[in-house]
């Protein structure tokens, strides 16, 4: 099972999650104060959501953290589009994400 729509779910019902979600969207990042960042630090943490620096310690070797360390990361331009209309397939993949296959009925 996905924890994904309870995620969701609990991110659009908090409040202070949507206010600061709203203001990073018009000001960005860089135009938040310190404390609105700790805001919508706090409001991820309890929502179980890793610190992702943490994040990368736990799942990276030391070489690649000592490379994030201290960087800023950009997000590229997209450069695919998936669409998961459904859950059958006429395979059935070890690396699938939805874990579609023949067997899968449901939409």
């Amino acid at each position: 099972t996905s924890l994904l729509p309870t995620t969701l779910s609990q991110l659009e019902s908090d409040q202070e999650f949507q206010s600061l979600s709203k203001k990073i969207a018009a000001v960005g990042i860089e135009g938040m104060t310190k404390e609105e960042r700790a805001k919508r630090r706090r409001a991820l943490e309890d929502l179980g959501v890793p610190n992702f620096m943490q994040f990368v310690s736990d799942n990276c070797n030391e070489v690649e953290v000592k490379v994030l360390k201290g960087r800023q990361l950009f997000r590229k331009e997209p450069k695919i589009l998936q669409l998961n209309i459904g859950l059958y397939c006429n395979q059935a993949c070890t690396h699938c994400h939805v874990e579609s296959s023949p067997l899968r009925k449901e939409e």
